[in-house]
């Protein structure tokens, strides 16, 4: 294979690469055969995996319902549990109940109290078995999913030796071949545009978790700020501390925001806390109209980081739909590319035969 990647470089006559070309075609054509019979034998493990990927998600979603449920059934448990002690164990509540002629209601009411700690007890228990049940069929899922990769990871590497025979022979300007040059060149393309939006969809997943904390930490500052104006002298030197200590978290996030680039994201003046002077409009003297001053410059500051926030999500959705479309151009032009050269292939024995 590597005789022919030279002699294509430095051979000046079309017509003896175009015979280099085709001997090693011939020897190469067994192995292909062998390798394109296995990934069709092979290829539905790829919608395989799709599916119970599919299947793994849906049961992953199942179990985080269920342990949400279970954590607010607790938290009743407990509550109902209270409920139940006080009547229970309320000697004295029950005496006052009976001395003013009201100790139907009492016993009424304890009823109803241990009823429902009964009733939420049983509620648990049935959510804790289907939980199990959740579980294991999340475990039985995972170990097939996990058996699909091992074969996905046959199946491409199938794939790759099947790719390398045909880029030695093929990668580059191939004599004689214009139409398998023209397809090389536009999977070239595909895959190069498939690299940048994934470059992309890393690049701003790294902004967008920079810009959550920036507009998380600006958020509990201006909190802090509206706490200090409620607040008395001493809690309002101490909460204005802390929300300028937290302005200037955001400050430091947002630097390290800022370093990614124009091209990754772009904050507005007023999203930018580095463009202004917020900390130091929050007053040196702990003055209230010093602080209700800056107090707005906060505000504002935090509206447009969350509104910034919210425009980088719909971003983020727009990159994954269009990586998902770049991947499929990716692949639909290979597996094209793919198929004109086991033409040109077969085409190139059929000549042989009929010459032989």
């Amino acid at each position: 294979m590597a005789t022919v990647v030279e002699t294509k470089s430095t051979s000046l006559n079309p017509q003896s690469q175009m015979s280099d070309i085709k001997t090693t075609i011939k020897a190469a054509y067994p192995k292909t055969v062998e390798l394109w019979s296995l990934l069709e034998q092979t290829k539905h493990i790829r919608s395989d995996l799709a599916l119970q990927q599919k299947v793994v998600s849906d049961l992953e979603s199942q179990l985080a319902d269920s342990n949400r449920e279970i954590d607010g059934l607790d938290r009743k448990r407990v509550a109902d549990l209270n409920s139940h002690k006080k009547y229970r164990d309320g000697h004295v509540k029950k005496f006052f109940y009976k001395a003013s002629g009201k100790e139907n209601s009492f016993t009424n009411q304890a009823e109803r109290e241990e009823h429902n700690y009964h009733n939420t007890l049983q509620q648990a228990h049935h959510a804790s078995e289907h939980n199990l049940s959740v579980q294991a069929k999340l475990e039985h899922e995972l170990q097939t999913k996990s058996e699909l990769d091992q074969k996905m990871q046959g199946y491409l590497e199938l794939q790759k030796q099947l790719d390398d025979i045909y880029d030695d022979i093929f990668s580059g300007p191939t004599p004689g071949f214009p139409e398998e040059d023209a397809k090389e060149q536009q999977s070239d393309d595909a895959l190069s545009a498939y690299v940048a939006i994934n470059t992309a969809l890393e690049l701003h997943q790294k902004a967008l978790e920079l810009l959550g904390q920036s507009t998380a930490t600006m958020t509990a500052g201006l909190q802090q700020v509206d706490k200090a104006i409620q607040s008395g002298d001493m809690n309002h030197v101490r909460a204005l501390n802390q929300g300028r200590e937290l302005i200037q978290q955001s400050k430091t996030t947002v630097d390290q925001l800022v370093q990614l680039g124009a091209d990754v994201i772009v904050l507005p003046p007023e999203a930018n806390p580095r463009t202004m002077e917020v900390t130091s409009n929050l007053g040196d003297v702990w003055g209230k109209v010093d602080v209700t001053g800056g107090r707005g410059q906060v505000a504002r500051c935090t509206a447009a980081l969350n509104n910034t926030l919210n425009q980088a999500k719909e971003r983020k959705h727009f990159l994954i739909k269009e990586r998902k479309r770049k991947e499929e151009e990716m692949e639909e032009t290979r597996t094209e590319l793919q198929y004109i050269r086991k033409g040109i292939f077969e085409k190139v024995m059929e000549d042989d035969m009929v010459k032989g």
